[in-house]
């Protein structure tokens, strides 16, 4: 099957420009090569409106400073549950919106999820999402509404943003083991090792329950009873805020909204001197012109078309007015509904969602509380099983850490050499957990990655000692590491070559140029050294249109790479020799 090439398209929004249709997926389906196929950008920043069909491979972005590369990536945070702020909305605008297609095939955790949710439509994912200036903002997964707070779950693992400073979460030690444990293939177990944690956590806090006097129980059971029964009375639903004030908007407007169907309707279709009767008239005179000249025929049809278009519409704002009507009594109702839910709000959490979860909450207490009366005996001996469960998955997760510590070490040191950091020793140091009989949330241990950039140093902690650009390159060589050991089938390295150059960028290329074999790479860069390792090269420009700034991507050919390249060589002055070290940059990197 022939593969359709993926194209870049961007444009200015017009006034009176039609809004661009969905992504058609079906029409995409026969080219979804890459797991992002596709980015749809409008009113966010200084982006009008951008599409974006991504190559599989390496794909670069380049282009000046403050051009609009890294507010793509931005975007595509907010695709995969990052926080929006109203500042993303394009000056002007009403709301910025976003959409991506993802080919979700080979991700089974997220097929998993899309089922679960009855939201599945063949492999394909399309989220949209939408930032408002004044009402709601809106998250669509395949074309249904979805609640954000569950976006990044089903988005987890399908890309992995690697910005210009996330090699400071190097500097938290907790990350440490989480990146031993994906490099082990230990999540699982992991997994396992914490629902047995949790056990002994839970079987603990009833034995706690379960020892408080008679009296307190009966007055922690009475405050909840009276928590559960004043939420329940009001019977609070999650999302409902937002309906109800949709619809006090529309009851306090219904005469004006009446009023405007009604003139609408009778300006177009109700009146005597309707447009419609009078495009009417004005077709039947065409065509008895048409007679004539049968040249005039088609704007008569078109006339036609455009009355028969109007119709329908006065006859959708009749039946529109027909069920408009004021309703004092149900805005009274909508106002009294508001201030309840607003009163339990404020009293248990700041939202309906958050009163919902308090109650769900109070209910398990409860639980807790009334089989209390089950024997400290009986809990003490579910509590030794729990533990004894725990301690087996500790058991068998320090294990495989340290086997594990041992591979990683190797591989680091190997990647670090290739990233001009030979002579770096690396090693992951453990320490034992001193609560709760040697387990924690994590296992029976902590661990922390020490260097030595020096031959014949004492490794020492990372956090300590390690510089920005070392921290960029152990980051880089553990990426290139874990990509290897998970299924996260998008990298985006958004500006990591801080603080390198020379020889040391050649190599972050090849290494990207490496990961593109095993998952989709997008990376933008100032360095033309990595730029030239890409299959796919797109160029980010900003120009001014009508007085306003506009973002511009274009996808380059083989000579307008060159001339990139070149500039960013060069400068300002473009020279033969800029474009000839370019030219063979490209060459270089295709062998």
């Amino acid at each position: 099957m022939e593969r359709t090439r993926p194209r870049v398209r961007s444009q200015s929004t017009r006034e009176g420009a039609c809004a661009p249709s969905p992504i058609d997926r079906r029409k995409h389906r026969a080219i979804l090569l890459v797991m992002l196929h596709s980015l749809r950008i409008r009113d966010f920043a200084i982006i009008d409106f951008l599409e974006l069909e991504l190559a599989r491979g390496m794909c670069v972005f380049t282009g000046e400073t403050g051009a609009g590369k890294s507010i793509i990536i931005d975007a595509l945070g907010l695709i995969l549950g990052g926080r929006a702020h109203s500042d993303y909305v394009r000056t002007g605008a009403e709301a910025a919106r976003i959409e991506a297609l993802f080919d979700v095939e080979s991700v089974p955790h997220v097929t998993e999820q899309l089922v679960s949710r009855d939201i599945r439509e063949g492999d394909e994912l399309v989220i949209r999402r939408s930032v408002s200036l004044r009402g709601p903002n809106r998250v669509d997964v395949n074309g249904r509404m979805f609640p954000l707070g569950a976006l990044e779950e089903i988005t987890a693992g399908l890309v992995d943003i690697y910005g210009q400073h996330e090699h400071h979460s190097l500097l938290r030690p907790e990350t440490h083991l989480q990146m031993l444990d994906k490099y082990g293939a230990l999540t699982d177990l992991h997994a396992r090792y914490q629902v047995s944690w949790r056990s002994v956590r839970e079987t603990e806090k009833r034995i706690e329950d379960a020892s408080r006097s008679a009296a307190e129980r009966a007055a922690r059971l009475d405050y909840l009873k009276f928590v559960i029964n004043e939420i329940d009375g009001a019977q609070p639903v999650p999302g409902e805020l937002d309906k109800l004030k949709q619809e006090r908007d529309m009851l306090r407007n219904a005469r004006m909204l009446l009023e405007s169907a009604t003139e609408a309707y009778e300006t177009l279709y109700g009146a005597d001197e309707a447009i419609s009767s009078k495009l009417a008239a004005l077709v039947d005179r065409l065509r008895r012109a048409g007679a004539h000249d049968p040249r005039i025929e088609p704007a008569a049809e078109t006339i036609e078309t455009s009355r028969f278009a109007l119709e329908e519409a006065a006859g959708e704002l009749r039946d529109y007015a027909a069920k408009v009507n004021e309703n004092p009594a149900r805005l009274e109702e909508i106002e009294d509904r508001l201030e309840l839910l607003g009163k339990l709000s404020k009293k248990y959490g700041g939202s309906v969602e958050a009163v919902v979860e308090h109650r769900a909450k109070c209910a398990d207490e409860m639980v807790r509380i009334e089989e209390g009366e089950m024997s400290l005996d009986d809990l003490k001996r579910k509590l030794d099983e729990a533990l004894d469960a725990a301690r087996k998955h500790a058991a068998q997760l320090s294990a495989g850490r340290r086997r594990a510590a041992e591979g990683l070490r190797k591989a680091v040191e190997r990647e670090l050499k290739d990233l001009g950091m030979a002579g770096t020793s690396f090693e992951v140091r453990f320490s034992p957990v001193p609560e709760h009989d040697g387990l924690g949330p994590d296992g029976a241990e902590t661990s922390e990655f020490y260097i030595s950039p020096n031959v014949g140093e004492e490794p020492k902690p990372l956090v300590k000692i390690a510089s920005g650009g070392e921290l960029s390159r152990i980051m880089l060589a553990l990426k290139t590491i874990l990509v290897g050991t998970g299924d996260v089938p998008t990298l985006i390295f958004d500006e990591v070559d801080s603080g390198i150059g020379g020889g040391a960028a050649e190599v972050v290329g090849r290494k990207m140029r490496s990961l593109s074999q095993r998952a989709q790479v997008l990376c933008v860069t100032h360095l033309a050294q990595i730029a030239a390792f890409a299959q796919s090269h797109y160029l980010v420009s900003k120009t001014r249109q009508k007085g306003r700034t506009v973002t511009r991507v274009k996808r380059l050919d083989e000579k307008e790479r060159i001339e990139e390249l070149a500039r960013m060589l060069g400068g300002v002055e473009v020279t033969d020799a800029t474009r000839a070290l370019a030219k063979e940059m490209l060459r270089s990197a295709k062998e």
